[in-house]
């Protein structure tokens, strides 16, 4: 992981090795706090296996709600502030999961 002091640091990194990821604090004057993150900075695998799918972000977010509910017995409220979301919303996303099922 690189750290830039200053947005033309920074850009002057992402120009000579681009990274995956870039955590950017924008409420510092000058851009300052850039911080620059490269795959191998994370661990992460970058290459898939033959025929192994990609899920979606959508998908992941479904599957991890419906597992938090069954884990709260159906219990909406308590899945909710275990989310940390407000109830509403997670009826809402409930309801568009049932409305189309995946």
């Amino acid at each position: 992981m690189s750290k830039a002091e200053t947005a033309r640091a920074a850009e002057a990194r992402f120009r000579e090795s681009p990274p995956d990821l870039a955590i950017v604090d924008h409420n510092l004057p000058d851009g300052d706090g850039i911080e620059l993150i490269t795959a191998a900075d994370l661990r992460l695998e970058t290459t898939l296996e033959a025929g192994e799918e990609v899920m979606t972000l959508e998908d992941m977010e479904r599957r991890h709600i419906e597992h938090v509910v069954r884990l709260e017995a159906g219990n909406v409220d308590r899945a909710a502030v275990r989310l940390g979301v407000s109830r509403s919303t997670l009826y809402y996303k409930l309801k568009r999961y049932r409305d189309h099922p995946a």
